[in-house]
């Protein structure tokens, strides 16, 4: 339900405002990772990429079946190595069946615990030029 209200706000917003529709990205952390995978398992074409922080499709935590859905959606995710809560495998794992799959996804491990993620990940100006190189077609 969370998620069709999502999209519902997304469509407002591109009705209300100039946007470049072909330029839509999806990013956060931990549980906000989570959320960024399933929300773009949910509708692959929407986004131009994807960037996840600590996160996780599942819990339990493993591959979805639909992974392969997301293989024409660029993904560059983080994760923290020492991550208490969500193990750097996790992620990895996903990035794995996704390259497998074909896809254009990668993962870079940060050294620092999981509440560091985040201010090493959104102060990088690398990341913002590889979001802006992304475009849907």
């Amino acid at each position: 339900k969370l998620i069709n209200q999502l999209f519902t706000l997304l469509g407002e917003i591109k009705t209300e405002y100039s946007i470049d529709t072909k330029r839509i990205f999806l990013t956060g952390n931990d549980m906000g990772g989570n959320g960024v995978w399933v929300i773009g398992l949910r509708d692959p074409g929407y986004f131009a990429a994807l960037v996840p922080l600590a996160g996780y499709a599942t819990y339990p935590f493993e591959v979805p079946e639909n992974i392969c859905g997301l293989k024409n959606v660029p993904v560059w995710a983080f994760h923290g190595e020492r991550d208490p809560y969500v193990p750097a495998r996790v992620e990895q794992d996903l990035v794995d069946a996704l390259i497998a799959c074909g896809g254009d996804a990668k993962i870079t491990l940060i050294q620092q615990m999981k509440m560091d993620v985040p201010y090493r990940v959104y102060e990088d100006p690398n990341l913002y030029e590889w979001m802006l190189s992304q475009m849907q077609e």
